[in-house]
């Protein structure tokens, strides 16, 4: 267990990168002025981090751990018996709480505007989501790879949300709008092939079920 004063000052570095990201560009943030501002010295930056874009992995590690948190509650809670179905439906629950929980970083991802840290998140994202999908067993008989589920699903949501915020949607059209998505997806023949035993009537039955967001332990 790591000593509380370096805990703190980890976080306080966190924090400190949270707020200029909310403020600047990804390609404008330099650790001397991201140092003054969390009154750290760069003696001390460099001895936990190697640049700045370790501490921006650093921050999307924090952010994978709560997401790990909420799927297995929403698990516990309405999918015990972790069919794949459920599973991929409280994998994008769990993304939408992630980018409600994140405004600071969600509302500044423009590939335009902010290139570094758009990329930074899209290939971290990528990653750990097919790791996410390998460790839950979120899988099944198809003929496109778990790679490329995990880019649809991270392009997609990044792109959705893109758009959402550009029309001026609030935070709950957003996932209220993500999750319908999600269901059509869920409801679609694109997930008959590795579940024959249910038909597309019975799937869109199924998604019509009341899906609660709420209810999981933080």
């Amino acid at each position: 267990m790591e000593d509380k004063r370096i805990v703190k000052t980890k976080a306080n570095l966190k924090n400190t990168m949270k707020e200029m990201i909310s403020q600047m560009p990804f390609d404008r943030i330099r650790v001397t002025e991201l140092c003054a501002r969390a009154c750290t010295s760069r003696i001390t930056f460099y001895t936990y981090y190697d640049d700045k874009y370790a501490l921006l992995n650093a921050i999307f590690e924090d952010m994978y751990e709560d997401m790990k948190q909420i799927y297995a509650s929403l698990q516990k809670m309405d999918n015990p018996d972790h069919q794949r179905e459920g599973s991929l439906r409280n994998l994008m629950k769990s993304m939408i709480h992630l980018h409600a929980d994140n405004p600071w970083l969600f509302r500044r991802l423009n590939v335009e505007e902010n290139m570094d840290l758009s990329l930074s998140y899209y290939v971290y994202v990528l990653d750990r989501l097919e790791e996410f999908e390998t460790k839950y067993q979120i899988d099944g008989e198809r003929s496109y790879s778990r790679r490329q589920l995990s880019a649809f699903l991270t392009l997609g949501f990044w792109g959705f949300y893109t758009m959402s915020v550009k029309e001026g949607r609030t935070p709950e059209e957003q996932a209220d709008g993500a999750m319908e998505l999600v269901e059509e997806l869920i409801a679609s023949p694109l997930l008959d092939k590795g579940n024959p035993g249910k038909n597309p009537a019975e799937r869109r039955s199924d998604s019509r079920k009341p899906q609660g967001m709420d209810g999981y332990k933080r």
